[in-house]
């Protein structure tokens, strides 16, 4: 199960497939690896560390381009990857620098 990690109020003045491919950009920038992707979702992974029981552990973020009616998408981050938390200021000004839909 995966929690909310952050989420934009803003609606993005872009169709689903332009915003993951941003998403994407960043986050591979980031140091994650893309393992799937669909028309409105993209699940990324990076590298873990042993996890209690000694297996590896592969931190999950999932970014969900949700379409709405009057166009453009609001986007949803969620993921079990707890480094992520450190990194939303990032995941903040990458946010604020994409085309509002007004």
């Amino acid at each position: 199960m995966y929690d909310e990690l952050t989420s934009g109020e803003a609606v993005v003045d872009l169709s689903p497939s332009q915003a993951l491919s941003r998403a994407e950009s960043f986050l591979i920038g980031q140091g994650y690896v893309v393992a799937h992707r669909t028309l409105t979702t993209l699940m990324a992974e990076r590298k873990g560390s042993e996890g209690p029981t000694g297996q590896e552990r592969v931190p999950k973020v999932v970014v969900v381009a949700v379409p709405q009616l009057d166009g453009g998408v609001r986007i949803k981050v969620g993921g079990d990857d707890r480094g992520f938390q450190g990194r939303q200021g990032l995941w903040k000004l990458w946010a604020e620098n994409l085309p509002k839909r007004h």
